[in-house]
């Protein structure tokens, strides 16, 4: 929604500018409801978060253009109309919405998640220099998928979309080893090593993941769900809210 207009895909070349404007006529009863679900979700979420539905669950927001996508929006070519699955992930730590990384935003972010300060800057400092390195630390979510080192599961297509078919593989995966649906972090890196030879960074990134998994479930494991939360972007949202509400539990006891 651009000024409480409705954008489409009209000409199906997966980009959306301000030329795609869409009236009543072309969409009919959905025009309505699609404004009316982006004024609800404006009012009562944060519209950047991607995943937030209106009131009936009928419209899933993917979140606000960040200030790179508005630039393209605005200029003749238009921006992508769906954002990739792995620029999606990163936005949680696109704290300002203006489509990078800075290194005291990645900071903040992993705080959010409940890292201690030390290893928050450890992992800021570490992340800026591999993924950064070309922007001066800072890291531009347009330009992951050529910044991003060789080693990793593959899931992440080269267009930054979810690979369905080798998804599925790692999903199953996962479910045959678990009990319930948990893994202990053992049997996680043990599936891992059998579906894929990860590089150094990977391999390290997913260390992250299981210590984000580590404090929400306050135990070595990992979940079948966390698991899918990871690439359907949503995890880090959910563990950020997690730790505020243990924060606010906390407070509140003192």
């Amino acid at each position: 929604m651009y000024d409480e207009c409705v954008y489409a895909d009209l000409d199906g070349d997966r980009r959306i500018g301000k030329r795609d404007i869409a009236d009543a006529n072309v969409l009919g009863p959905r025009h309505g409801a699609l404004i009316e679900a982006a004024r609800y979700i404006d009012r009562f979420s944060d519209a950047r978060v991607p995943g937030v539905t209106n009131a009936d669950g009928s419209i899933v927001s993917g979140g606000t253009l960040n200030a790179a996508e508005q630039e393209e929006f605005e200029s003749g070519s238009g921006t992508a109309a769906e954002r990739g699955h792995l620029a999606q992930h990163l936005a949680f730590f696109d704290e300002r919405n203006k489509g990078i990384i800075s290194l005291a935003g990645n900071y903040r972010g992993w705080r959010r998640l409940g890292f201690g300060t030390l290893r928050a800057l450890v992992q800021a400092a570490v992340s800026a220099a591999v993924f950064g390195w070309r922007h001066g630390g800072v890291i531009v979510i347009a330009e992951i998928g050529r910044d991003r080192p060789s080693g990793a599961t593959g899931i992440y297509g080269p267009d930054g979309n979810i690979d369905e078919t080798k998804w599925a593989e790692f999903r199953a995966a996962f479910a045959r080893a678990a009990r319930d649906g948990v893994l202990t972090q053992d049997e996680a890196r043990a599936v891992l090593a059998q579906q894929v030879r990860l590089g150094f960074v990977p391999e390290r990134q997913f260390r992250s993941l299981f210590h984000v998994c580590e404090i929400m479930n306050r135990s070595k494991t990992i979940t079948v769900d966390e698991i899918r939360w990871l690439y359907d972007a949503s995890l880090f949202y959910r563990a950020a809210s997690m730790a505020d509400d243990r924060g606010r539990r906390t407070l509140s006891a003192h």
